[in-house]
């Protein structure tokens, strides 16, 4: 395993949806002990208050740093973007699953020793009706590419269910759409995740050090709890 690496923890991966730099470095300084990864979007990376070098000033917390790029396009233009955030310190880049399997598994094969791929395979805000047949699809596609790390929404616990009983124990899986989309803390990790990703639920709390407790406490009793199980 690598040192600098998504599976060096589990459980609550924050996404620092805010705007400007000094704001990110306050939360998480201020929060760490319930922080276990974090997750920047690229509008705050390219946003003048904020910067690309947020990402190696969030990893001198000793946090791993998903950055997620969304990154969907042919294999020299998603490969030297994906090298271009590690060099700044990214842990992983998000990419789509629909870009060919012939791209992906390169992709996934070129970047193994250098940065993290996490593949996305649905987004959170469609009806899970509209992405259930497609996101089964790109989670064993996906898979069947190499890929170590997959991204399914959190707010369809169901879908992450059908997926681990599924795929490899030691593919990651990491959920979205946790809190405002419709996810409930907790529920995701209880199905088989390995990382819920929260934003606004926390940082937009009258009470933003209650909500890391209460957010981080469910979590970690619910890994406790897979735990036992296994």
């Amino acid at each position: 395993m690598r040192a600098d690496s998504l599976r060096t923890a589990s459980g609550l991966m924050l996404a620092l949806d805010v705007e400007d730099s000094a704001d990110a470095e306050r939360i998480v300084g201020s929060y760490r002990e319930f922080i276990d990864a974090v997750k920047l979007g690229t509008t705050l990376l390219v946003n003048p208050s904020g910067g690309i070098e947020l990402i190696s000033k969030i990893k001198h917390f000793g946090l791993p740093v998903l950055v997620d790029a969304k990154l969907k396009d042919v294999q020299h233009v998603l490969l030297s973007t994906a090298r271009s955030y590690r060099v700044h310190g990214a842990t992983a880049v998000t990419c789509w699953s629909d870009i060919g399997k012939k791209t992906l598994n390169y992709c996934i094969d070129s970047l193994r020793n250098e940065i993290e791929l996490v593949v996305l395979t649905a987004l959170t805000s469609l009806p899970y009706e509209e992405i259930e047949q497609l996101a089964k699809e790109h989670i064993i596609t996906a898979v069947e590419c190499g890929c170590q790390c997959i991204q399914i929404p959190g707010n369809y616990p169901d879908l992450i269910l059908w997926a681990r009983d599924r795929i490899p124990s030691d593919v990651l899986i990491v959920s979205c759409g946790i809190g405002r989309q419709g996810g409930r803390v907790g529920d995701a990790i209880k199905c088989g995740a390995d990382y819920e990703i929260i934003g606004r639920h926390i940082l937009d709390s009258a009470d933003m050090l209650q909500a890391f407790k209460d957010s981080s406490k469910i979590i970690r009793e619910n890994l406790g709890y897979r735990s036992y199980l296994n």
